[in-house]
């Protein structure tokens, strides 16, 4: 299990904090700039700080302390660090977080839950190690996502090879539609369940709903597991932005993350005619969505996003963040 905020613990009267996401960084300050008798010193790490090395002022920074990734997941293990790509919404390929490029690791704590950013970046003979490993263990799970445009019919083969194997794709862009598919084909060619796929949706970020929409609706019919992520800029310290001149608002995005990430939930509820406020896990329709979506988009599946979310009641988001804590004087 992951932490759903900064995770902290306390060692040799220190307090280690590390921070997941650069909007984390003005709760974990105040934290930090605050006297506790438990410890003398702060020290913080993470990709947030890495982003903004000088945002915590006077509190130690580090960009990775050895054990920590254990720490908070205890099942957890990274054997690369890096990435070859350079996406533009990621400061992993920029060299922003994890600086020094992409590079194998000789070797790495044996656990099943593998958090290699670009895994398949590596070279066959160690994936083959990675596999290799992995097979003693009752399931794997390739967490932070595996890049569908590099699977090949070895790696497919390979990773029905593993007991319980759960593998996550991504599917950033519409530009990515081709390589992405033929990934997916590569992997259910080799046997790969379906049920053991799940996928990433980047939106929110230079898209558009349509093309939202468009992907997340592909996807769900091939009968693949949705992940939708909502965009956020890399060094932002607010958490709900919206790109509003793809026309996206907030009310809309809080539609998509909500219906796709639950979308067993609302299975026979069409996206045109989900209400989020009404939490309607089992009203098989709304009639006045379903109305307006029929007569404003003449039944069109790229219309129906945009549609159903008008007039929702903007949501409050609490400013304030939860702080999971490790063991004390570990």
């Amino acid at each position: 299990m992951w932490p759903k905020g900064p995770y902290r613990w306390i060692e040799n009267r220190t307090l280690y904090i590390s921070v997941p996401f650069t909007w984390n960084l003005p709760a974990v300050k105040k934290l930090a700039e605050q006297k506790d008798f438990r410890y003398d010193e702060v020290v913080a790490g993470s990709p947030a700080v890495q982003l903004r090395p000088d945002y915590l002022g006077k509190i130690g920074a580090i960009g990775e302390s050895p054990g920590a990734l254990q720490r908070i997941n205890p099942e957890a293990t990274r054997t690369t660090t890096g990435c070859p790509n350079h996406c533009s919404f990621c400061g992993i390929g920029q060299g922003l977080i994890e600086p020094g490029g992409f590079r194998e690791l000789p070797d790495w704590p044996d656990n099943p839950v593998i958090c290699d950013n670009n895994l398949l970046a590596a070279s066959k003979k160690h994936f083959d190690r990675v596999v290799d490993r992995l097979k003693k263990h009752e399931y794997a799970d390739f967490n932070q996502g595996l890049e569908a445009g590099r699977i090949t019919a070895h790696i497919a083969r390979r990773l029905c090879e593993l007991k319980k194997p759960l593998v996550r794709l991504a599917w950033d862009t519409m530009g990515q539609e081709k390589r992405f598919m033929r990934g997916v084909e590569t992997l259910l060619k080799a046997g790969f369940p379906k049920s053991r796929i799940s996928v990433y949706v980047l939106i929110g970020f230079e898209d558009t709903p349509v093309d939202a929409l468009y992907r997340l609706q592909t996807l769900s019919e091939l009968g693949l597991t949705t992940s939708p992520m909502r965009y956020t800029p890399l060094y932002s310290l607010e958490k709900d932005y919206v790109n509003g001149e793809k026309g996206w608002t907030n009310d809309l995005l809080l539609d998509y993350m909500k219906y796709w990430f639950n979308r067993r939930f609302f299975r026979g509820i069409p996206f045109a005619e989900f209400d989020r406020k009404k939490r309607n896990f089992d009203i098989p329709g709304q009639k006045n969505l379903l109305d307006r979506f029929n007569n404003a988009s003449g039944g069109s599946l790229k219309q129906a996003g945009l549609v159903a979310s008008q007039g929702l009641r903007q949501r409050r988001t609490p400013k304030d963040i939860s702080f999971c804590e490790g063991d004390v004087n570990a």
